[in-house]
């Protein structure tokens, strides 16, 4: 048969088989195409020629109707165009078929939608929960070593093209983390696949200098501002986590896949906290952040009230053990008894936290010269305190207080502002200058002897509340 006759009978299957307008007349020319060319003893490459334009059918199907489709079921619909449409219209064409032509059809269907969702596969992660049907149905499709080793290789490949770069944010990089543990879960309970598309981005984010301080942030925040509130939510969650040596003593335990990286552990790379926090092999960098967080937040607290702050240390004891966190309750006890000291010297204007320095981080400390009127109330705190501690003399650090100013502004409504001390220094500065007089930058800095970009940050906070207005260039005054 010349190549031009056979091209013909190519065209004849194809527009008969795979059209929408193929009637029983075209499968009935077909079937006489196919008698004759067996009767020409061509019955394997007619056979052979027809499963080949099925499956680039199916190949095509797959791509037409599957593609980006992730939250709807395309595997049944996929699996019904098999069943009831195709197989019909192959099955009386093809020479002396045999009972398995429906099984593998289906087969190949499976491995095109398989093929389709490997080449996906980033996406669907990014689109979690939204992809879930698609996950599931991947699942169900995923059957061979080498499909599995091509998800593998695949998702590692785009990961390190789209995520794992510099361009791309950390927050954004523990997200996909995330989406990644939940959405491999899905394709493979036991963890294996997941344990290996999940060791660049866990390398990546060790190497990363802002991890530990997102992800300590992500876990103690759970306001609005927490782009990651998820792993909030999941330190918070009433399941009791499994640690490893918790699994080393199960008696429930069962040996690791074969197809399992040697050093593979299921209970780390399921649990979204733990998974986190072992992307370091230590936890004093976890435990230092933990100590600058917690130092901010109770240094912050202008009444005492630690309780919030306790509940945040409580719940990391639960979910890491106690012995980690002697610092930190030894700085909550600290505030704690700041406030007997308080109540013990008495009435004032003035209270004040006292820490002990040696269990607590390094605290910033920002020098420049204070009003009198804070001055006077500092001095007069730590005179009390040394008469009341005998023996024992305080290092003073107003800058890291909180002043309450009451100030009536030009329409003669009174404000409350709780300011930082150095902006309380500022406005204090212009309250003692002559009406309308004007200040300059320059001189505001020289007279309070304070850094550049702090002066600039407090005028920036006074006009923004209309209490100061700028009156030239590098010029303010009093808003009257």
């Amino acid at each position: 048969m010349t190549e031009h006759v056979w091209n013909l009978v190519k065209s004849s299957f194809e527009d008969g088989l795979f059209t929408n307008a193929c009637s029983q007349m075209d499968v009935l020319r077909l079937q006489h195409i196919s008698t004759t060319l067996k009767n020409a003893n061509m019955q394997d490459e007619v056979n052979q020629l027809i499963i080949q334009l099925t499956s680039a059918n199916i190949k095509q199907y797959v791509l037409t109707k599957c593609s980006k489709v992730w939250s709807i079921h395309s595997l049944d619909q996929l699996l019904n165009w098999i069943t009831k449409e195709l197989y019909s219209k192959v099955s009386t064409v093809i020479l002396n078929t045999d009972s398995g032509l429906e099984s593998r059809l289906v087969e190949s269907a499976k491995a095109e939608l398989t093929k389709l969702r490997t080449a996906e596969s980033f996406d669907i992660v990014i689109d979690y929960p939204d992809s879930k049907v698609a996950l599931e149905e991947f699942r169900e499709c995923l059957e061979t070593v080498d499909q599995k080793t091509e998800l593998v290789e695949t998702f590692i490949r785009l990961c390190e093209k789209r995520l794992l770069h510099s361009g791309t944010n950390t927050i954004d990089i523990i997200s996909t983390y995330i989406s990644t543990i939940r959405s491999f879960l899905i394709i493979d309970h036991r963890g294996v696949l997941l344990d290996k598309v999940c060791r660049p981005i866990r390398q990546y984010l060790k190497n990363r200098d802002d991890t530990i301080q997102r992800i300590v942030f992500a876990l103690l925040n759970t306001t609005e501002e927490n782009q990651l509130i998820e792993v909030a939510a999941e330190l918070r969650s009433t399941k009791n986590p499994r640690s490893f040596h918790d699994a080393e003593r199960d008696l429930n335990w069962v040996p690791d896949p074969v197809d399992a990286l040697p050093d593979f552990r299921k209970g780390v790379v399921e649990d979204i906290v733990e998974s986190l926090i072992s992307i370091f092999e230590s936890k004093e960098g976890f435990m230092q952040e933990f100590a600058q967080v917690f130092s901010e937040e109770l240094l912050g607290i202008t009444n005492f009230d630690v309780r919030g702050v306790y509940q945040k240390l409580k719940l990391l004891k639960n979910r890491f053990g106690t012995t980690e966190f002697s610092s930190l309750d030894v700085m909550i006890k600290d505030i704690y008894l700041s406030k007997k000291i308080d109540k013990k010297i008495g009435k004032s204007k003035t209270h004040a936290s006292v820490v002990s320095h040696m269990y607590w981080p390094e605290l910033p400390e920002n020098k420049f010269k204070l009003p009198e009127e804070i001055t006077t109330g500092l001095t007069k705190f730590e005179s009390d305190f040394e008469d009341l501690k005998q023996g024992r003399k305080l290092t003073l650090l107003p800058s890291l207080g909180q002043v309450d100013l009451d100030i009536e502004l030009n329409n003669g409504v009174v404000h409350n502002f709780k300011v930082s001390p150095d902006k309380a220094a500022i406005i204090y500065h212009f309250q003692k200058q002559p009406p309308g007089a004007e200040v300059k930058l320059a001189m505001l800095c020289m007279g309070l002897q304070m850094p550049l970009t702090l002066v600039k940050s407090g005028l920036k906070f006074w006009v923004s509340n209309g209490v100061l207005v700028e009156s030239g260039l590098n010029s303010y005054k009093v808003n009257e």
